[in-house]
């Protein structure tokens, strides 16, 4: 999925944000296009592509990632890169981010953009934390990607036992799982208010992300199982006391 931001001085500028859970790899891409999710557009078709990815890290193993920006020195020289350890390491809350941008009139653009919105100096904790995770946080990362893909078995256990009409979209990369629950036949809204309501969970809305996203779920499985188990144990006894069977 995409969505423009507002850099006035930086013109058109087109965000390119994680939805779906493709890893953007070798197949998907070439030095003129590229498929983000179900989206595909010319990439040298607008003045600037700002690529934001802070899920790298949890490419699943058997997939690559590729940074759009090595594509070709075309694409590099028009795109922003983002990046953060915020989401491997869990440090979005001291804002620290990576931004690469190799083209040096569009950098000295951007840094002029964020010095005018007074953001232009980074979070001092964060600088600490970020350096502390990239030199001492390998091997917690290497067990935390073993428990997350435990938590993905098991998620699939679940669902195959518990919930056979939800379906899950087999994730090639992060810890956020989309489910499908179309052959319910619920509305969005019946849908969110079964979830919201009666099972208590915060789920995101498949609606939220646009044109193709009715009907499904967005859930986190970063987090211990026993928590993941009750949300999913929540999720199963609120569809089954909701009166609507669905379709096999």
């Amino acid at each position: 999925g995409y969505s423009f931001v507002g850099f006035p001085c930086l013109g058109d500028c087109r965000l390119v944000d994680l939805i779906a859970f493709l890893v953007y790899a070798d197949r998907h891409l070439d030095d003129r296009s590229t498929v983000f999710g179900h989206q595909c557009f010319a990439a040298l078709q607008y003045d600037i592509q700002s690529y934001q990815f802070a899920h790298q890290d949890f490419v699943r193993e058997g997939f690559h990632h590729t940074v759009f920006a090595s594509l070709s020195p075309e694409i590099d020289d028009l795109t922003i890169t983002c990046t953060s350890p915020s989401k491997t390491f869990n440090l979005a809350g001291l804002q620290i981010s990576h931004i690469f941008i190799r083209n040096v009139k569009l950098r000295q653009r951007f840094r002029r953009e964020l010095s005018a919105a007074g953001y232009s100096q980074p979070n001092a904790l964060g600088l600490f934390a970020a350096r502390a995770a990239y030199r001492h946080g390998e091997s917690w990362l290497k067990e935390l990607l073993v428990y997350l893909e435990a938590n993905l078995e098991r998620t699939r256990a679940f669902l195959e036992e518990h919930l056979p009409l939800v379906r899950l979209v087999e994730p090639e990369g992060t810890y956020l799982l989309w489910l499908d629950f179309s052959r319910y036949g619920f509305t969005d809204k019946e849908l969110d208010d079964i979830i919201i309501h009666q099972g208590k969970l915060w789920l995101d809305s498949g609606a939220i992300f646009g044109t193709g996203g009715q009907g499904f779920q967005r859930i986190n499985i970063a987090c211990p199982w026993t928590t993941l188990q009750e949300g999913l144990a929540r999720l199963a006894d609120c569809l089954g006391s909701s009166g609507r069977r669905g379709e096999s």
